[in-house]
């Protein structure tokens, strides 16, 4: 998992955001493409820095679950429409202003992560949004033992 300094430099237009990250994950095997995973999860960072409020914060969370690698970005801002959620992974929806995105980031995530063979899911209240990536570890390889 990337330290959180390292989106630090992504986030200058929101100085007042707390970034916290937490790995949990023991020591894994995986045949993924790391630049293309790291867009993703700095793609969702911004999404979060996007709709945190001032002087908020966002979790970075990696974590092992039932043989998936699991990264999480969680805010605590306005949350996502209920009317919304099955919309935010098309291409070019975006609930941001003119000018403000394209509409293409979660539809890119998506796919970036379902070449991974993985999922990407995300619970939103009022309040406090969490996306969550699963990658599928290699055979089930754990702390080096199958």
């Amino acid at each position: 998992m990337c330290s959180p300094d390292t989106y630090g430099f992504f986030l200058k237009k929101r100085p007042d955001i707390r970034l916290t990250g937490t790995n949990t994950c023991p020591q894994t095997t995986m045949n993924i493409d790391k630049g293309k995973l790291h867009q993703v999860i700095l793609n969702l960072i911004l999404n979060a820095a996007k709709a945190s409020p001032k002087d908020g914060a966002i979790e970075l969370l990696a974590y092992y679950s039932e043989g998936f690698y699991c990264l999480a970005v969680r805010d605590y801002g306005s949350g996502i429409s209920p009317v919304v959620k099955d919309k935010v992974f098309e291409i070019f929806y975006t609930t941001g202003l003119a000018g403000e995105g394209s509409g293409i980031g979660l539809a890119v995530c998506k796919s970036i992560v379902e070449l991974h063979k993985g999922k990407i899911m995300f619970n939103s209240r009022p309040g406090e949004t969490t996306f969550v990536v699963k990658i599928p570890l290699n055979e089930g390889v754990i702390n080096g033992e199958t």
